[in-house]
C-alpha cells in the first residue's frame, strides 16, 4: 500500500469521511491505511480477497466507533461541529501516526525538549499543618489524627480508615492538593471515592460528623459518593453547591474558567447557585453550567466525555484553542504563549494524555488551524 505523502490529501479524505461524503472505497482505504501503518501490513498482504473485505469492514466499524457516533440526545450544533477540520479523533486514529512517523524527524521545534505527561502527584495537608508528599510516601500508614488512620494503599490511593475513630476528638480539616502535571485518588472517611484532576484541591473533615458530609473543591474532580440517605453529601465548589445522597458525577470548577460545570453520570444531584434562589436537579446525561454572573444553564451531553481525563484522555467537545491549551498546560506543567491571531474554529475529539507533548501538539497541527514550538517548558502557539 502506497503511503500518502500529501498531508492535505489525507486531511481531505478524513474530512470527507466524517462529513459522510467519502464513498465505500475511500472509507475502506482509510481504515486499511491506518491498520497497515500501525503494523497490520502483513495481515493485509497475505489475506485473501474475502478476508481483506471482512478485515476492512471490521476496521471501519472500529474507527466509526471512535469517531463521531453522536449520543442519543445532542444539541443541534453537533453535525456542524463534526464537519469541522479540527477533529482530534482523526489524530489518534490516523493523523498522529502519519505526522509523527513521517514528519517529526524534521520538526526539531517540537522535539527539542522532553516534556513527559503528568502522573500520580499530590500533597496532603493535615489539620495541624503537617504536609505529606503522597508521590514520595511509601505504602502503608502515613499518619493518624482524630483516631483516623491515613494510609497509602499498594495501588497508590489515599485511604481514610475510620474503624477506630474516637468520636469526642477534634474533627480537623484535611486538604489534598494536586499540582500541574498531577492527579490523585482518595477514599474519604465515609467511603466516597474521589478522583482529583491536575491543579486541583479538595478539603474535607477527618470524620464526617453532624447531619451532612461537606467537602470543598477547587479545580476538577470526579465523585462516586457512598450512599447515606440520612446524611447528604455536599460539594462546595466556587459559586455553587451540589447536594447528593449517593451518585456519580463530575465537577469542573477551575477559577480561570468561565463556567462551573457539573455533569451527572448516575443517580441525581441538585445544583444550587450561592446567594440566589436558583437551583436545578440533574438527571444522568445532563450538565449544568453556572456562569460567573450567577446564571445556571442545563444541557444534554455525553456524560462519559466529562470524565475522559480520569480514563486517560483529553476530551475536546467543541472547545476553543485557548481551552484546549489550558488542559494541556495543566497536565504537562507548561506555560503557554500566543503569537499571532488565534483561530476561531473549535476542536472536537479525543487524544491520549499519556502521549508525549510533542505527539499531542503534532496531532493538533494536523488540523491546519495552529502550529506550535517548544522552548524549554514553554509552548508557543502560532497561526
Amino acid at each position: 500500500m502506497k503511503k500518502i505523502d500529501n498531508q492535505a490529501e489525507l486531511q481531505r479524505m478524513i474530512t470527507d469521511y466524517i462529513s459522510g461524503k467519502a464513498n465505500a472505497e475511500q472509507k475502506a482505504f482509510l481504515e486499511a491505511y491506518f491498520q497497515y501503518f500501525e503494523g497490520g501490513e502483513d495481515i493485509l498482504k497475505h489475506a485473501s480477497a474475502k478476508e481483506q473485505q471482512d478485515l476492512e469492514a471490521e476496521m471501519l466499524a472500529g474507527l466509526e466507533s471512535r469517531l463521531f457516533a453522536p449520543p442519543p440526545k445532542r444539541n443541534k450544533l453537533w453535525p456542524a461541529v463534526a464537519r469541522i477540520a479540527a477533529v482530534l479523533l482523526v489524530l489518534i486514529a490516523i493523523g498522529s501516526y502519519f505526522y509523527r512517523k513521517h514528519d517529526m524527524a524534521e520538526r526539531n521545534d517540537l522535539v527539542a525538549a522532553a516534556i513527559v505527561p503528568g502522573g500520580n502527584k499530590a500533597v496532603l495537608t493535615l489539620s495541624n499543618g503537617k504536609r505529606i508528599s503522597l508521590d514520595d510516601a511509601a505504602f502503608g500508614q502515613l499518619a493518624s489524627q482524630d483516631g483516623v488512620a491515613i494510609k497509602k494503599s499498594a495501588d497508590g490511593l489515599l485511604v481514610y480508615d475510620v474503624s477506630n475513630t474516637v468520636g469526642t476528638m477534634t474533627n480537623g480539616i484535611h486538604t489534598i492538593t494536586t499540582p500541574r502535571g498531577g492527579e490523585y485518588q482518595v477514599i474519604l472517611p465515609d467511603g466516597t471515592k474521589v478522583w482529583l484532576n491536575a491543579e486541583s484541591s479538595l478539603s474535607f473533615p477527618a470524620v464526617f460528623k453532624g447531619m451532612e458530609r461537606q467537602v470543598t473543591l477547587s479545580g476538577e474532580a470526579y465523585f462516586e459518593v457512598a450512599k447515606n440517605k440520612r446524611k447528604p453529601f455536599l460539594v462546595n465548589a466556587g459559586g455553587q453547591m451540589v447536594e447528593v445522597l449517593g451518585t456519580h458525577f463530575n465537577i469542573s470548577a477551575y477559577k480561570e474558567d468561565n463556567n462551573i460545570r457539573t455533569t451527572l453520570l448516575e443517580g441525581s444531584v441538585r445544583v444550587s447557585v450561592k446567594n440566589t434562589t436558583q437551583s436545578m436537579v440533574l438527571k444522568p446525561g445532563q450538565q449544568s453550567a453556572v456562569t460567573k454572573n450567577g446564571l445556571i444553564k442545563l444541557s444534554e451531553v455525553r456524560a462519559d466525555d466529562a470524565i475522559a481525563w480520569k480514563n486517560g484522555y483529553f476530551q475536546f467537545d467543541n472547545q476553543s484553542l485557548p481551552d484546549v491549551m489550558k488542559k494541556i498546560a495543566r497536565w504537562y506543567d507548561v506555560d503557554i504563549e500566543y503569537n499571532g491571531q488565534l483561530t476561531n474554529e473549535n476542536f472536537v475529539g479525543q487524544v491520549s494524555k499519556f502521549d508525549d507533548i510533542s505527539d499531542v501538539l503534532a496531532a493538533l497541527e494536523l488540523t491546519g488551524l495552529a502550529h506550535f514550538k517548544i522552548e524549554g517548558r514553554r509552548v508557543i502557539v502560532m497561526p
